[in-house]
């Protein structure tokens, strides 16, 4: 089975639907949005099978727990707003080592009746509170502890762990942050400033990757007239970092709201960007980020990297058809299709036929 969190247009009701994953046929749907739905941010914010063998998914700002082969509900929890909650939703989750699972808000513009991702380009960021982390036992379905940001963090919050514990790493507009995670609930990191990390003319980043010993980001979350940027940041030294920016000259803007794709065994970052197009950068602390190769296929999607280490395979999203781009700087286009590379190379082993592309923004 399949599960996945669906949402079809402004105005409509969220809900978790498990799909066949053989011809992809319903085999059960559950409301997801509460009693209010309809008055709140239809926002999709991720659905996954836990090891506990239940399914948990945020959508808004409600979590449901729910049963894996009926979709009935278990549990549901109201998270925290830090502004209406109309205007407030829970992009994602993690879970921690302890198997609980952190989470962390966002916010649209107060009034803004913008649905999905698209309420942040056609509403604005103006008068945003900051975003609260929280923490959830899911065996309980209670709130373990809470936290609060000095800004708003629109990408998603990432994890990792170590010998000395998790770390919670995230980027409000203009810094990097890491905020360690206990038992206790969230940890200062004494030895992490806040990190500035943009240049002029770059948009704020999406998420962190983890990547061993260091965190990938990617500037310009939102369209932007300077070319988006890849940066590494060391976790032991948040001081060391390096960049580069793979498709400079090959477009004059660059949007990409998808955070890059990395593999650790290879030392390898994998990027895209709606206008650029894709590219491999190899990196060692030596020499830092060296392009291994690029293409010109455009994409607002996260990729994903699979096979063993010595036969890694790229599969990305590539626009077709593209007409332009909207009055908000996001490329409009009239088709997708799913390409396979070989990731070492660039070289593409195969390409989907055309496939429909729903209405407004699509990753």
């Amino acid at each position: 089975m399949t599960a996945v969190i669906a949402e079809s247009g402004a105005n409509a009701y969220p809900e978790v639907i498990c799909l066949d994953s053989n011809d992809l046929t319903p085999i059960w749907r559950r409301p997801a949005g509460g009693d209010q739905a309809g008055d709140r941010w239809n926002y999709p914010g991720a659905v996954a099978a836990l090891a506990d063998g239940f399914i948990y998914a945020v959508v808004g700002s409600r979590l449901l727990k729910l049963e894996l082969f009926s979709g009935a509900e278990v549990g549901a929890l109201d998270l925290p707003c830090p502004q209406a909650r109309r205007d407030v939703a829970y992009n994602g989750y993690v879970a921690l080592s302890d198997g609980r699972l952190l989470m962390k808000s966002i916010h649209r513009a107060p009034g803004c009746d913008i649905d999905g991702f698209t309420a942040f380009l056609q509403c604005g960021p103006a008068r945003r509170a900051p975003s609260i982390f929280v923490i959830v036992d899911p065996t309980r379905m209670q709130i373990d502890a809470t936290w609060s940001a000095t800004d708003h963090v629109g990408g998603r919050v990432s994890v990792a762990a170590s010998a000395s514990g998790d770390t919670a790493y995230f980027v409000t507009p203009n810094r990097v942050h890491a905020v360690g995670v206990s038992e206790r609930g969230f940890v200062p990191r004494p030895d992490w400033e806040p990190l500035p990390y943009r240049r002029d003319g770059e948009k704020p980043a999406t998420a962190v990757v983890p990547f061993g010993d260091y965190v990938v980001l990617q500037t310009n979350a939102s369209p932007a007239a300077a070319p988006t940027r890849v940066i590494v940041v060391s976790t032991l030294d948040p001081a060391l970092t390096w960049s580069c920016a793979p498709f400079e000259g090959s477009a004059d803007r660059s949007f990409i709201p998808s955070k890059p794709s990395v593999d650790l065994e290879n030392n390898r970052i994998y990027a895209v960007d709606g206008y650029g197009g894709v590219a491999a950068l190899d990196f060692d602390p030596q020499h830092g980020l060296q392009v291994a190769w690029r293409d010109a296929d455009r994409s607002l999607s996260f990729t994903a990297v699979t096979g063993p280490a010595s036969r890694r395979v790229l599969i990305q999203t590539a626009m077709q058809d593209v007409v332009g781009a909207d009055a908000h700087g996001w490329p409009q286009y009239r088709a997708e299709v799913i390409v396979w590379r070989d990731a070492f190379s660039g070289t593409v082993l195969g390409r989907s036929e055309p496939l429909p592309i729903g209405p407004g923004l699509n990753m």
